[in-house]
């Protein structure tokens, strides 16, 4: 144990991004806008995704639309982007040890909590295969929660779950 994590003392609670740490989504995204630009004759590359990670839908599409010059409307981009999704979500995978982490820091009762820019719908698709370990968790933020004020890359959503769970950031 370093110095530094002596100081701090133990462990008081975890709170997890979900998409591209708990479970492998980030492909299925970038498939996803990679159709969709590409039914326009552009690439949806790393240049573009970087700056895209993390993003709730809206302010990810408005970011491609304006970065790949498609010539379509936020909600024109959401309204192709959501039956692909939908139809991907499901099958979701973990990611590597992430399932092993949440239950063992259940087994040792420390409070752990999802916060993610997922709606509560994209939420319950994207864990479909994993219902038994996300009922681990004691609380889900999700961007549409009407306690949260700003999507990320805003704190609000960690900051939410952290108070629910009883710890300051």
């Amino acid at each position: 144990m370093s110095e530094q994590q002596k100081q701090r003392g133990p462990i008081k609670a975890v709170i997890f991004d979900m998409d591209g740490l708990l479970l492998d989504t980030e492909g299925v995204y970038t498939e996803v806008t990679h159709l969709i630009a590409s039914r326009h004759g552009r690439t949806f590359d790393w240049s573009v995704k970087q700056h895209t990670i993390g993003r709730g839908a809206r302010d990810f599409s408005d970011y491609v639309i304006k970065a790949l010059e498609l010539p379509m409307s936020i909600d024109e981009f959401l309204e192709v982007r959501e039956p692909m999704l939908e139809e991907r979500f499901p099958r979701a995978a973990a990611m590597p040890g992430a399932e092993a982490l949440v239950r063992h820091l259940a087994a040792h009762n420390i409070p752990i909590a999802v916060g993610t820019s997922s709606s509560v719908h994209y939420f319950e698709a994207k864990t479909t295969l994993h219902r038994a370990w996300f009922e681990l968790f004691d609380t889900v933020v999700t961007a549409d929660d009407p306690e949260v004020g700003a999507a990320k890359p805003a704190p609000d959503i960690f900051l939410v779950a952290a108070r629910r769970l009883g710890v300051s950031p």
